[in-house]
């Protein structure tokens, strides 16, 4: 039951046929539909709503996933080409220090393979230093006082 209807008759005081009940009923009929379609209407406008949020949200965590996924794949590959570049630089930082060792100490050449191994060195330490950045860490619990 949707609500109520009252006929009275009060003002002219005539009865109430059947015809006037039955165009009553029709009316509230009518008024009952019309109730339920904008109570419809209003369960629909909140549901299209919760839908277009947990749209947002879907969508929202969906562009989070595929910035992680390539945010692996640079780290990956950043580690890749680093240690395409490590095992040359460490040949060469290895034979410079192997050359340092067989040179006479008056050698006009051993500065500048001095130069050639710090600097391989210093380069795989920048190499190091990337990986460190890129590998993933797994979390660990600490009891925090």
């Amino acid at each position: 039951i949707k609500g109520v209807i009252i006929a009275d008759n009060s003002i002219t005081n005539q009865k109430i046929e059947e015809y006037d009940v039955k165009l009553l009923e029709i009316f509230a009929d009518q008024a009952a539909l019309a109730i339920d379609n904008a109570q419809l209407r209003e369960k629909l406008r909140i549901r299209l709503q919760e839908l277009e949020q947990a749209y947002n949200t879907l969508q929202e965590s969906q562009r989070r996933l595929v910035e992680r996924e390539k945010l692996a794949s640079l780290g990956e590959m950043v580690a890749k080409i680093a240690h395409e570049i490590r095992n040359p630089l460490v040949s060469i930082g290895g034979f410079a220090r192997n050359l340092l060792k067989s040179m006479p100490p008056d050698d006009k050449n051993r500065l500048y393979i001095d130069i050639i191994g710090k600097e391989a060195l210093r380069l795989e330490d920048i190499l190091s230093n990337i990986l460190n950045y890129t590998r993933l860490f797994e979390p660990k619990k600490v009891r925090v006082k």
